[in-house]
């Protein structure tokens, strides 16, 4: 079953549960306020007789003739009876002469209660019927000398009821026949943006990230489409990086596997002998080491890229890392001319992993020293519970467009190597919740700097 008519048949449900427990409902009431009404018109007509039968009892005067009474109820006509019966419960007179003979003896409920002085109103068999009634006391002298018993059937009374729920029945499927039809656009507006969404899953599915999905309903419904859509226009990116990565790959991969072949199949047939042998040895190995260091670069920054990857996260004084940064290539620095200082303010600490951190600066470092003319420079600074740590160097900068590119996987600028060193930093920097970024720097040169909260 679609959503749509899932909807739809949980929709109706409601209703007709809400109807029965509501139609439930009104029928008590309905019943009760008919009863009560009843009694009180026959209450109402009882009183305007109590003085006529009174006079006759008290006097022993002849009966007179009153009719059957005509009890309004519900714009509808009820018929309603009267009974006179003296203290000993003898019939003394009543309307239907063929139901209640003279003489004849009855014993309602509560009668010593009506021959007591007291109105009493209920519901019970009388006769050979259930029948509303008052009794009402008929007193002369304050001394009750009988009663006057005001009866109306139920049976008349649930005649005006189930007309009165007849028509309720009806407006009721009125009701549920429009609440259906509203039901039928409601959803139909609810599916349609899901129906959308669903087809846009599809095609993401088979890899077409062509084409977002609109919906405009104002609600989550409309969120959830620019979520979808942002989500759609990031897999896109994502599977054009995958591709750029994998064609860079291709191609840088290419270049040591040729050299390493070629050189390898001249020496196996004897083309290159001696020195030229020699050589073409060097170049296998140089070759090889290269290739070596690039698979250990696309696997590293897998690992750094997964989440189960484990970090050690521990207080560190951040000085104290620069300075050992600074020692491990300031050999290395110093072989090809280039002055490495270090600029260390006061102390500052934050949660780091420090081996991974070491390695993310040493690629930002030796970044620098390929670069850099006669000075490299690295500096740490703390400002609103970030830190900043910089490289900067005096060689001939970084371009606009080289800035957003420089830390993509495989991307090499002139005098690049493997193309994964910064893109490693950056995953190493955003495990740790901090960003990098490249820039111009005071030197003249480039800037390539990490930002890191202080605490985690």
């Amino acid at each position: 079953m679609s959503i749509r008519w899932k909807l739809i048949t949980t929709y109706l449900l409601l209703l007709v549960v809400s109807f029965f427990i509501l139609g439930t409902a009104f029928n008590g009431l309905l019943n009760r306020h008919l009863t009560r009404t009843t009694q009180r018109n026959l209450a109402a007509e009882g009183g305007n007789l109590v003085p006529l039968f009174t006079r006759v009892l008290a006097q022993d005067a002849p009966l007179p003739q009153v009719p059957r009474l005509a009890i309004a109820l519900a714009n509808r006509v009820v018929t309603g009876d009267y009974i006179v019966i003296n203290r000993k419960g003898e019939i003394i007179a009543a309307s239907d002469r063929l139901r209640y003979r003279t003489g004849q003896v009855l014993n309602p409920p509560q009668l010593q209660r009506v021959l007591d002085g007291r109105v009493v109103s209920d519901s019970f068999r009388l006769g050979n019927r259930e029948v509303a009634v008052v009794m009402l006391p008929l007193k002369r002298d304050h001394r009750t000398l009988g009663a006057l018993i005001m009866s109306a059937p139920l049976k008349d009374i649930n005649v005006v009821r189930k007309e009165l729920l007849t028509l309720l029945f009806r407006g009721f499927v009125l009701t549920g026949l429009a609440a259906l039809a509203m039901a039928l656009v409601f959803s139909n507006k609810l599916v349609t943006p899901l129906k959308r969404l669903q087809q846009g899953v599809a095609r993401v599915a088979e890899r077409d990230f062509s084409g977002g999905i609109s919906i405009r309903t104002g609600d989550e419904l409309e969120e959830l489409a620019e979520s979808f859509n942002t989500m759609a226009r990031k897999l896109k990116e994502y599977d054009l990086a995958q591709q750029r990565i994998l064609q860079n790959m291709s191609h840088d991969l290419k270049t040591p596997v040729a050299a390493i072949k070629g050189y390898a199949e001249g020496i196996a047939d004897g083309v290159f002998r001696g020195e030229e042998a020699e050589k073409g040895l060097r170049v296998i190995i140089r070759e090889s080491e290269r290739l070596k260091s690039m698979v250990n670069g696309v696997v590293e920054l897998a690992r750094l890229e997964n989440v189960d990857e484990d970090f050690s996260f521990k207080k560190a004084d951040l000085g104290a890392v620069v300075q050992e940064l600074a020692e491990r290539f300031r050999a290395r620095a110093a072989a090809r001319g280039i002055m490495l200082n270090t600029k260390i303010g006061k102390k500052v600490l934050a949660e780091v992993d420090r081996e991974k951190l070491l390695q993310a600066l040493g690629n930002m470092v030796d970044n620098g020293l390929r670069f850099a003319r006669s000075r490299l420079e690295i500096s740490i600074s703390e400002k609103s519970g970030t830190v900043h740590i910089c490289v900067d160097d005096d060689g001939p900068g970084i371009t606009e467009i080289e800035r957003e590119k420089v830390f993509e996987r495989f991307y090499k600028g002139d005098g690049g190597e493997t193309g994964l060193g910064l893109a490693i930093t950056k995953a190493i920097v955003q495990r740790h919740g901090g960003s990098v970024c490249a820039g111009e720097s005071p030197l003249g040169g480039a800037r390539f700097s990490v930002s890191l909260p202080t605490g985690r």
